[in-house]
């Protein structure tokens, strides 16, 4: 269990290759864990102390507020992703036996609960401890704290040693990211995978197009929400914007960004911009986010050495699948129409 700090020379001797603790100690892995903690969490204390409620934007991600944490906990990313992208996450971890997999930006913990099912080792790392201590809580409670280990961990500068892993997962976590810290990120994706390892990198897609859950249209839900907005002062504070989104009801997924001081709707595709801090409504929750287009993505992917394997982009085929699948699912999961023109998520499939 190798591990490794590229920046702070006072750690180095934590994370030395003479440093080689017993595979399956349990002491090995709670020195392994405090030593992440203590190594990681002084770096994020400048950006964590530094985000207010008025701003939840840091060169190092996004800071949820804490109703946000427990709802995403509680919603994970939605009906509409776990009809169109649960099934390809799920197929790429089971083909994890045997294999060490890495799970950055991982939230509660689900998916890397699931690789432990299949893989030999899950490590899973994630910006916010809040995010931490639930996942930890979870592994827990399904007796798989022994084989999946948590910390908290900066996306941009991985403490794992170079080609660790077979498998690593990025899921929806390129969006909280500036523009530097993307990149960064990308890059140390690579440079912790084996040569010839996989990743799984999912980000939110049709950022201009409003999503509903198919109780109302897509015209009516716009003219509810900009009426919504109409009752917002300039700039409003994210505690505002939260509690104002978070009352629209039908609305599965929609992106709202800052434009001469007004918080509004985004739906024209000219008007979105790589890098700019954004809002989005996802389903009960309300979250800061960023956006890229997808060839700014796949330009990163090929600067840091990654081959693009596949990309996905699903949504329903036709208008009688959307309306064949809303017959089948109860009220809450049911999906509006503009699932069958637009894609909520893009997955790429990358080889290093």
């Amino acid at each position: 269990m190798l591990i490794k700090h590229k920046n702070d020379s006072s750690q180095k001797k934590f994370f030395s290759s003479e440093w080689v603790p017993t595979k399956n100690s349990f002491v090995a892995k709670r020195v392994f864990e405090a030593i992440l903690y203590v190594g990681v969490i002084f770096q994020l204390n400048t950006a964590l102390a530094a985000s207010t409620t008025s701003s939840p934007y840091t060169d190092k991600g996004v800071i949820y507020a804490k109703e946000a944490l427990d709802a995403y906990a509680k919603i994970n990313h939605g009906p509409d992703a776990e009809l169109f992208v649960d099934p390809s996450i799920k197929q790429f971890l089971e083909n994890s036996r045997g294999e060490k997999v890495l799970d950055v930006g991982c939230g509660a913990g689900d998916w890397s609960l699931y690789a432990a099912q299949y893989a030999a080792e899950v490590y899973g790392v994630d910006f916010q401890e809040d995010m931490i201590k639930n996942a930890e809580i979870r592994a827990k409670n399904l007796s798989a704290s022994e084989k999946v280990h948590f910390a908290v961990g900066d996306a941009t500068n991985l403490i794992f040693r170079n080609n660790f892993f077979d498998r690593v997962i990025s899921l929806g976590l390129g969006c909280n990211l500036t523009i530097t810290a993307l990149e960064a990120h990308i890059a140390e994706l690579k440079r912790v995978l084996k040569p010839g390892g996989v990743c799984f990198f999912s980000v939110p897609a049709s950022l201009h197009v409003v999503f509903t859950d198919d109780s109302v249209s897509e015209a009516d839900m716009v003219e509810n929400i900009k009426k919504k907005l109409d009752t917002l002062p300039n700039n409003p504070s994210s505690d505002l914007i939260f509690k104002s989104l978070k009352e629209i009801e039908g609305m599965r997924r929609a992106t709202f960004f800052l434009e001469n001081n007004r918080l509004t709707l985004l739906t024209e595709k000219k008007k979105l911009v790589n890098g700019r801090d954004e809002w989005r409504k996802i389903r009960d929750t309300v979250v800061a986010n960023r956006y890229y287009e997808k060839e700014f993505y796949i330009s990163l992917f090929e600067k840091h050495g990654f081959k693009i394997e596949k990309i996905e982009e699903n949504h329903f085929s036709s208008e009688k699948e959307r309306q064949a699948y809303n017959a089948k699912v109860s009220p809450e999961k049911r999906l509006g129409s503009s699932y069958v023109n637009a894609a909520p998520v893009l997955v790429f499939y990358l080889k290093a």
